[in-house]
């Protein structure tokens, strides 16, 4: 592992403005920056400059399993590199969780990619579901604290805990990886 700070991937069908606010604020809680980078971009080239710096967050923007010209998908190259990832998802209309979501799950394992977890976006929790699916889950942000212009400091005491208990489980999973 070169960098114990994680990568971020969204998956589905998750609003621009969610997936900034949530890549923004987990940036804030693991104390980091953010950093955007298009899958586009040649993994190998960038996580071999990535090594100098270990002060950034890393948003993946695309499609981080699609094979490039290179020969890989950016999820393989996580795998190789032993790269921490965060998955971003967001609930479909009727509630439930997209089937991409446990496809990422499955091919991050296939790949041996350091799975932080999956991190809900908006919709409603429920922790019963959620725990039947067997998905690695770390926790979830209202979407009351996802829309544009909202005030982290003016959160309510319930959010909170929400963020609280989310931070504190990611630097968790983050710190065993890193130990592992």
């Amino acid at each position: 592992m070169i960098c114990h700070k994680p990568f971020i991937l969204t998956i589905g069908d998750v609003p621009k403005p969610f997936e900034t606010t949530a890549s923004l604020a987990i940036a804030r809680f693991l104390d980091s920056k953010l950093l955007k980078i298009s899958c586009d971009q040649h993994p190998n080239d960038f996580l071999s400059e990535l090594k100098n710096r270990n002060e950034e967050i890393v948003q993946l923007v695309g499609d981080a399993a699609i094979c490039n010209s290179y020969g890989g998908s950016w999820l393989e190259v996580l795998g190789y590199w032993r790269q921490p990832l965060i998955l971003l998802a967001s609930p479909g209309a009727s509630g439930d969780i997209p089937g991409t979501v446990s496809a990422h799950v499955s091919l991050c394992r296939e790949l041996s990619v350091s799975l932080v977890g999956i991190i809900q976006l908006g919709g409603i929790w429920d922790s019963q579901k959620r725990a039947l699916d067997c998905l690695p889950w770390c926790g979830f942000i209202p979407e009351d604290l996802l829309k544009e212009g909202f005030i982290w400091e003016k959160a309510n005491f319930d959010e909170v805990f929400l963020l609280e208990d989310l931070s504190m489980n990611l630097k968790k999973i983050i710190s065993l990886l890193s130990v592992g």
